[in-house]
């Protein structure tokens, strides 16, 4: 499969001249260079397309003209050979002297048979610039060995990334530590991509959720599924704070070479990429489940936690923040359970759930005594019973304006690890003291 160089530094725009080396023993074929551009569709390059020329080689040189290229478009470049009878040099004979004749080249979405990718091979631009172009994968955008890929300097626009090596992919994560405007984080899509599949975009079909989504005027319904819907004037957008997430699941795990980034004007300026690959056996925790620096901070992002597990369907999410035996409890409709894994397991089967925040995470009464936290929150959403319509909730800081307590209670303690976990939930209790 011939596959573009999505992350080699770009050609020079306009006419070039394009030349370099090759180390192969061509056997009487022929080399064709291929612009892959930014509609991902590949361009057969020639120095006279009337006479349908390949490009010129020679003792170990070659050359032609990259006639692909204008304002703004700085495509990829592919070096490919193929016999002169070969179904792929006869089809790109036909395009170019088509194309001579009419003055329309379209792309190609799927190359013809006969194609054999070069190896070893440099490439040079003799105009309008002899600056020499490497073909190397951009050392600074890599998904490495770990997994992840992390930078400080995010400068938003069209990001591309490559998985080194390629690897199977079940889950691709993009976590905003910080943003790099007054607004949210926002993405117009975030797009996979195989050397197996060619422009098959891996998360079409897949499922998104998000630490936060806006359906405001400011953007109305920019949930976690537009960054994945494949439409490019719709995009995911989070609300206006540090930190953000959002996860996407692919339909099945794919082999990933390539992950793409389209940032809307408001991107994150920190942030990493983790690529999980299937079946990974999870290592036991080294240290406590959301630890931060102060036991306030760990204790917001424990009850932080439990949204995203709700947004994500995450059981084991559930499993990391609450102890065994926790006692989850509904004070409206007087229900409660003593297994928080099987009450949120049965509780997904039939119910979705999307941008589901906890605001006002807060002490209650004395906050944190000893191995003992009382903090309460605030929650609001939008969730579906058997795929029916979208419903939202919100229950903010309290049901009862004249009252401090908030609609959730969050009891915590320190368990035999010294980790904080949660030993107590109660929900739609806004109207009661707490602590008791």
């Amino acid at each position: 499969m011939i596959t573009p160089e999505d992350c080699t530094p770009d050609l020079p725009t306009g006419h070039s001249t394009a030349r370099g080396t090759y180390s192969e023993n061509l056997e009487d074929r022929e080399i064709w260079i291929l612009a892959y551009a930014s509609d991902r569709k590949y361009y057969p390059q020639s120095s006279d397309a009337c006479q349908a020329l390949p490009a010129m080689a020679a003792d170990g040189q070659w050359e032609t003209t990259l006639f692909f290229g204008g304002a703004g478009e700085r495509p990829d470049i592919v070096a490919t050979v193929a016999d002169p009878d070969s179904e792929a040099s006869q089809v790109f004979e036909d395009w170019l002297r088509t194309g001579c004749a009419t003055g329309a080249f379209p792309g190609f979405s799927e190359l013809p048979d006969g194609l054999v990718e070069m190896d070893a091979i440099t490439v040079q631009a003799a105009a309008p610039t002899s600056e020499p172009i490497s073909l190397p994968l951009c050392s600074e955008n890599v998904v490495d060995d770990s997994g992840i890929y992390c930078t400080e300097d995010g400068s938003g626009d069209t990001t591309i990334l490559a998985v080194e090596p390629p690897r199977n992919v079940a889950r691709i994560r993009i976590d905003m530590a910080t943003k790099a405007t007054d607004f949210g984080d926002s993405l117009w899509e975030v797009e996979a991509y195989s050397p197996n599949t060619g422009e098959t975009n891996l998360v079409t079909g897949g499922e998104a959720c998000a630490s936060s989504s806006q359906n405001d005027s400011n953007c109305q319904e920019c949930f976690a599924d537009k960054a994945i819907d494949g439409d490019m004037d719709t995009r995911w957008g989070s609300d206006w704070y540090d930190p953000q997430w959002l996860q996407i699941d692919l339909p099945d795990p794919q082999v990933v070479d390539c992950i793409v980034l389209n940032w809307e004007d408001a991107y994150a300026a920190q942030y990493c990429v983790t690529v999980t690959e299937p079946d990974t056996a999870e290592p036991g925790p080294t240290t406590c489940p959301y630890q931060a620096n102060t036991d306030e901070e760990t204790i917001v992002r424990l009850i932080q936690a439990e949204s995203e597990a709700v947004n994500c369907e995450e059981i084991s999410i559930i499993q990391a923040i609450f102890a065994d035996g926790a006692t989850v409890r509904d004070i409206v409709n007087e229900e409660e359970w003593n297994d928080p894994s099987a009450r949120y397991s049965t509780l997904f089967e039939n119910v979705d759930f999307r941008d589901v925040t906890l605001s006002d995470i807060l002490p209650a009464g004395p906050g944190i005594t000893g191995d003992v936290a009382y903090y309460s929150s605030g929650n609001e959403g939008q969730y579906r019973v058997d795929s029916g319509e979208w419903q939202s909730f919100i229950n903010k800081s309290s049901l009862d304006p004249s009252t401090p307590y908030g609609s959730d209670h969050w009891t915590l303690n320190r368990n035999d690890a010294g980790c904080w976990v949660i030993t107590e939930f109660t929900f739609n209790a806004g109207h009661i003291p707490f602590p008791p």
